[in-house]
């Protein structure tokens, strides 16, 4: 593993091998002023997909808070690029960087602490992100809070499971008796590690389990199973955030409304 701290802004970081796929975090924060960041990229990827809007645009991080970017991007040249202006003459500044740290692969071994406080790891597959937030997520809600802090959703069904049923999920079958909440309806899990020890039960929806007997589960709600369910798959908002109905008793998706990015936050 690879990691490189830098702390300021216009540099490039050099990296020995070349055509190498890596994940790029960087921080911003300033503790008295809020922050635009609608400038800063790394390798061209604009921080601003992952900010919230505030007192200075679309971009800002409130003044005492530390907000991370994370993207995965290929190196060619042997460089990695982060380009922002404090006063940009386009009006997209990048005026406070804490920090940024570097890693070879697409499975972060960086830990990240989130604005609301919670810690997480990362995987990076195309444009969705793996987050473990471990016993964070206590409830279905608390995952699509997750999601909505890095200006994400939660991921449907076949944004987890391309191949189907009894496959393994995008990113690779996670350890363990693990379930990941899923936006085809409220309290929709999927299994996305081996509940049972069997691999015919991956990539199965919670109430599709042994012909539906199970239906959606009470500890979706209560946090009473926290243990079992650390891992969500976020994607980007779609023009409608809708998905396709899936399973014997999955169905019924939710409002659009009802997955605003940074909804609950």
């Amino acid at each position: 593993m690879r990691v490189f701290h830098v702390s300021f802004a216009d540099c490039m970081c050099s990296l020995a091998d070349p055509e190498l796929l890596v994940r790029a975090h960087a921080g911003f924060s300033d503790p008295s002023y809020d922050t635009d960041v609608s400038g800063c990229t790394i390798q061209g990827d604009t921080a601003a997909a992952q900010q919230h809007g505030g007192s200075r645009g679309g971009a800002t991080v409130a003044a005492g808070t530390v907000t991370e970017h994370h993207a995965q991007v290929t190196v060619s040249d042997g460089f990695i690029t982060f380009d922002g202006e404090w006063q940009s003459n386009d009006g997209l500044h990048c005026q406070s960087v804490s920090y940024m740290v570097v890693e070879s692969g697409t499975r972060s071994r960086y830990r990240h602490t989130h604005a609301t406080g919670v810690v997480s790891s990362t995987q990076m597959v195309g444009d969705a992100v793996w987050f473990e937030i471990g016993t964070a997520m206590t409830t279905y809600a608390s995952g699509a809070q997750h999601c909505a802090s890095n200006d994400l959703v939660v991921c449907c069904y076949e944004d987890y499971c391309p191949q189907g049923a009894a496959n393994p999920p995008l990113g690779g079958t996670r350890n363990g008796d693990e379930w990941a909440p899923t936006r085809d309806r409220e309290n929709s899990w999927v299994q996305v590690g081996l509940w049972g020890g069997d691999p015919a039960n991956t990539c199965v929806l919670h109430q599709d389990l042994s012909g539906g007997i199970y239906g959606l589960p009470g500890w979706g709600t209560t946090g009473d199973s926290a243990r079992h369910q650390g891992w969500v798959l976020c994607c980007r908002p779609t023009g409608d955030n809708s998905c396709a109905a899936v399973g014997g008793s999955s169905g019924s998706e939710l409002r659009p409304s009802e997955l605003a990015v940074g909804a609950g936050r």
